[in-house]
């Protein structure tokens, strides 16, 4: 009957059957289930009717606490309010006995990461900080400290990460990474999977602060542990795997390594679309990032048919999962989009460029004024994508409009890997020169400064410098001469045939 009701989608004939059946821990389990199988509204009706009932819930709420999946599409907002709920519940009773103090932070640990994957970072970190304050107070002593205390450090530095904390989330990951390799040391066969977790964060947290060959090493290592742990135990650690091996092709692009790059990506797409084609809603979130992944390295070889299916398939994804829900997908679909409209410009196509590149901004705008620091990067980089675009269609005003919002949104917020910041800082300023009607001798000083920003990233990184560089060198040649090109870089972009930069002189 739950299902039939469910499958109609009507909420009033929903909370009139739940009501009647009265909210029981049975009924809740069977609710979970069904809401599994049909996906809304039953989800989000059962995290309000917990929310409504208050503490009439907090029987089904402490029972249901270790019932709980880990992910799930269609009961996030439902796991939220239920380890909410708990949080609450074990915080009124003040229990500060070693197990009271131990369920706490637990509890507040779990919440954290809950409300980090439904998109609520800064309220994330706010939990996380609890729990870790907490626990160097009262946790010292029992057995489980310094495995729990490098279990928070690892989700704060991940969530400092997120927000653009770069700097101090590399000092937090690095602790944890030191205590869950002590931890493992002394006992491989229980912390060898958590010390690669560890090192897989700190490899990302590197490389938003730039080191990217501290960042390749210690994905590198990650990945060969989760590999071992994989072969002896599939079940417990291919999706862990599939991570892993996704943020080390990343590790793998952002150093030039783009063949390895591009065999990692399919390895990790491949694993995670099997496992989300057997539990569509507890892994296609997790398969979609590297989807759109495998879309960017396909860009990075050349192979532009195949990077626009697997983008384009990456696209409906996430827009599937905006639909559920908005606040935890919406950046994804945001980086999708501009992934998708910037391998769009790589390979030559037409038009359709723009209207992507449009939703992008209008989506990522919100997203900028709620986190611009953690956004920045992505904001001014479709600012400066729209700026070429302009510039290719001889639109001068708007490609100077476009290239001074990018420059000013960076400016305020922009900070952490210089070869993501220093490219689009660097073709702002390109096209600054080349269509802002500015005198021949600054636009030759902003030509200069542009090549001096991208030139060590062109040479070094993924080939999404390459059409930066071309709108740099299109400026340096106009305004600084054609000697002012090295030889080898106009040699490589022929070769790339990237397309100059101006539909016309």
């Amino acid at each position: 009957m739950l299902t039939r009701i469910a499958q109609h989608g009507d909420d009033r004939w929903l909370r009139q059957g739940l009501a009647v059946a009265g909210l029981t821990v049975p009924l809740v389990k069977a609710a979970m289930t069904v809401a599994v199988e049909v996906g809304d509204p039953l989800g989000p009706l059962l995290a309000q009717l917990v929310t409504e009932a208050k503490a009439r819930a907090n029987g089904i709420v402490n029972q249901l606490a270790g019932d709980l999946p880990e992910a799930s599409v269609a009961l996030s907002d439902f796991i939220a309010v239920v380890k909410a709920r708990r949080v609450e519940f074990l915080g009124s009773k003040a229990d500060t006995s070693p197990k009271g103090v131990l369920a706490y932070v637990e509890a507040l640990f779990e919440l954290a990461n809950t409300l980090w994957r439904n998109g609520k970072p800064e309220e994330a970190l706010q939990r996380v900080d609890h729990a870790l304050t907490l626990w160097l107070e009262r946790g010292k002593g029992q057995s489980s400290f310094k495995e729990n205390w490098a279990a928070i450090l690892n989700t704060k530095g991940a969530i400092l990460s997120d927000l653009g904390d770069r700097d101090d989330a590399v000092e937090v990951a690095a602790k944890a990474e030191d205590l869950y390799r002590e931890l493992a040391t002394a006992r491989p066969d229980t912390y060898r999977d958590r010390w690669a977790m560890a090192l897989g964060t700190l490899g990302v947290c590197l490389s938003g602060v730039g080191r990217h060959a501290d960042a390749l090493d210690a994905g590198r290592r990650a990945e060969a542990l989760y590999r071992e742990l994989a072969a002896s135990h599939p079940d417990a650690h291919r999706p862990a795997w599939a991570n892993s091996l996704n943020n080390h092709g990343n590790r793998l692009s952002h150093q030039g390594h783009w063949i390895e790059a591009l065999a990692a990506a399919k390895e990790a797409e491949a694993i995670l679309r099997d496992l989300a084609a057997v539990d569509p809603d507890t892994y296609r979130v997790d398969w979609v990032g590297p989807l759109q992944n495998l879309g960017n390295r396909f860009c990075d070889v050349g192979a532009y048919d195949q990077a626009l299916e697997t983008l384009e398939q990456a696209v409906v994804i996430q827009r599937q999962l905006v639909g559920f829900r908005p606040q935890a997908h919406s950046l994804g679909l945001v980086r999708a989009l501009g992934s998708l409209a910037l391998a769009m410009l790589r390979s030559g196509a037409g038009g359709a460029i723009a209207p992507l590149l449009a939703e992008a901004m209008t989506r990522a705008e919100p997203l900028h004024r709620q986190l611009p620091r953690a956004t920045a990067n992505i904001f001014g980089g479709l600012h400066a994508l729209q700026a070429m675009l302009s510039l290719r269609a001889d639109d001068m005003a708007g490609a100077t409009a476009a290239a001074d919002r990018a420059l000013e949104i960076l400016g305020d917020n922009g900070d952490g890997d210089p070869a993501w910041v220093d490219p689009i800082r660097a073709v702002a300023l390109a096209v600054r020169a080349l269509a802002a009607g500015l005198p021949v001798a600054e636009s030759g000083y902003l030509a200069r400064w542009a090549f001096t920003l991208i030139e060590p990233h062109f040479r070094s990184r993924s080939r999404s410098t390459w059409h930066m560089m071309a709108v740099v060198v299109e400026a340096l040649r106009r305004y600084c001469g054609p000697d002012a090109v090295p030889a080898d870089i106009v040699v490589l972009l022929e070769q790339a045939q990237i397309p100059l930069p101006l539909a016309s002189e």
